[in-house]
């Protein structure tokens, strides 16, 4: 007996075809993983209070960059009433794997006597754990995906062990993979997100030497929210005794003030940083007037060689007389900003590591803006 004939066969087929044809682009219309990572509590370093552990995801592609990112990590003053929880997250391409693997090495623990980069980098973060012992934890992933989701495992990861920032080594020359899994995190990280540029010759600080550095930081302040979490994060550093903080604030000239509830924000936050300067006399503040986007290069060239770190916010007004001219420059780099490329560019004196920081956006931050 025939089950199906010619016609309804026929019929079948084509209700499938058009079943895939309307149903597979209005899921993808309506649902996006990445709303999963949206939050509605701020997880930022300004909103971390100073009681609580502040927790760190560091994301580690090359084994070269571990030193440095330590190095911001102890800047960081990491002590017993304000610790940090480091969250180290290695990132491995997928290759040859059917599907991806996230390695919780808490639980994993490799059977090979064979050293590798792995075991490097954990065994270099523990030895960082014990020289701040009760001041530093430290817990160490590995995700094995394809670039194209990377940033799922990243931003899973922070989600999950509410981390109020995501470090990620940023070098100029990376291949268009990495970097768009770097500009995928700037849309859908669900906390704040700094890129670190190290520019120095030697990135390697000797394990010992960490535990009684001394830093000088430099803030780039602006305005907006990036520019607080700047601000906010050498606040921190600057706690610690041995650390003297310089806050550059670069101030437009004849510039409208549009939004009055950023503006009040920003006033406040460098209010409280120079309410610090009466009794710390290792902070400094410089305000810089400029006129447009030539003279802020001038201000930020002229930037002294003395910094090991200079904090920056990576979006800025585009309408804003500080990068007027400089809005149309087609060869900065997306992930830094322009204030962010000038600073990590060749053509500065100091050899200062910079850290381009983006602040965490809630749901009510998401509203369409002008910014770069």
């Amino acid at each position: 007996m025939q089950l199906l004939n010619e016609e309804l066969y026929s019929v079948l087929t084509f209700m499938a075809v058009v079943h895939a044809v309307i149903a597979t682009p209005l899921i993808s219309y309506l649902y996006h993983p990445s709303k999963r990572y949206v939050n509605y509590r701020r997880r930022t370093i300004q909103h971390c209070r100073r009681d609580t552990e502040l927790r760190i995801l560091v994301c580690i592609h090359e084994e070269e960059s571990v030193f440095s990112i330590m190095n911001l990590l102890k800047a960081s003053n990491p002590t017993f009433e304000h610790p940090l929880g480091i969250y180290v997250l290695e990132l491995v391409k997928l290759a040859g794997r059917e599907h991806p693997l996230l390695i919780n090495h808490q639980f994993h623990r490799s059977r090979s006597s064979k050293v590798t980069a792995t075991h490097r980098i954990i065994s270099a973060f523990r030895h960082f754990e014990l020289l701040h012992q009760g001041a530093a934890r430290s817990q160490h992933f590995t995700t094995i995906t394809p670039y194209t989701s990377m940033h799922d495992d990243v931003c899973s990861l922070a989600l999950q062990k509410s981390a109020s920032l995501i470090i990620v080594p940023f070098q100029k020359l990376e291949s268009a993979a990495v970097r768009g899994v770097k500009k995928n995190l700037l849309g859908k990280t669900p906390c704040s997100v700094g890129f670190l540029v190290d520019k120095r010759i030697v990135s390697y600080y000797g394990m010992d030497s960490l535990a009684k550095a001394k830093f000088h930081v430099c803030v780039i302040f602006t305005s907006g929210p990036d520019s607080r979490e700047a601000l906010a994060y050498g606040a921190r550093m600057v706690e610690n005794l041995e650390t003297r903080l310089t806050v550059v604030r670069l101030i437009a000239e004849d510039e409208l003030i549009d939004d009055l509830v950023e503006a009040k924000l920003d006033k406040k936050a460098m209010a409280e940083v120079k309410s610090l300067i009466g009794y710390n006399n290792r902070i400094e503040v410089r305000e810089e007037r400029v006129r447009d986007g030539a003279e802020t290069s001038r201000v930020l060239l002229s930037l002294g060689d003395d910094f090991d770190f200079i904090l920056v916010g990576r979006r800025l007004d585009v309408e804003s007389p500080i990068v007027a001219g400089l809005v149309d420059w087609n060869y900065y780099d997306e992930e830094l900003g322009i204030i962010g490329d000038i600073v990590a560019s060749s053509d500065m004196k100091s050899k200062a590591s910079v850290l381009v920081l983006q602040q965490q956006s809630t749901v009510e931050d998401l509203m369409p803006n002008l910014k770069i």
